[in-house]
């Protein structure tokens, strides 16, 4: 794990990224700001081409205490649900059944994942 930069860090510990798009990636981190301890799921970019492991925060995000973890948990694994009635996510029982693995499923490019139009808003 480590220290995440910028200008929503105080107290900031990386726990995991994924990429959103082919210029930003989503952090999820945990945040002590005010001697509370919250769950901070946001959105960063490379603003410079040259150096794009340089990252920045944006205010699209979304930081919650994190009590609230659980009941985000179940709202996300109700969504991967929903999706895969919708055809548009592909799930199964992982290895050892205890747990869900989700991944998209192709598009009719050829490609996984999300495309630019989805990442408007």
């Amino acid at each position: 794990m480590s220290e995440v930069e910028g200008e929503y860090a105080s107290d900031q510990v990386l726990i995991a990224k994924f990429p959103k798009n082919a210029r930003e990636d989503v952090y999820c981190t945990l945040v002590t700001t005010n001697r509370r301890r919250y769950a901070d799921l946001r959105v960063y970019y490379s603003p410079d081409a040259d150096e794009p492991e340089v990252k920045r925060p944006t205010r699209k995000g979304l930081a919650i205490p994190v009590r609230n973890l659980p009941n985000l948990l179940v709202s996300v694994e109700k969504l991967c649900e929903a999706a895969v009635k919708e055809g548009v996510l592909e799930g199964r029982i992982a290895d050892g059944g205890d747990s869900w693995e989700y991944r998209a499923k192709e598009e009719s490019n050829g490609s996984t994942g999300t495309s630019d139009a989805d990442d408007q808003g």
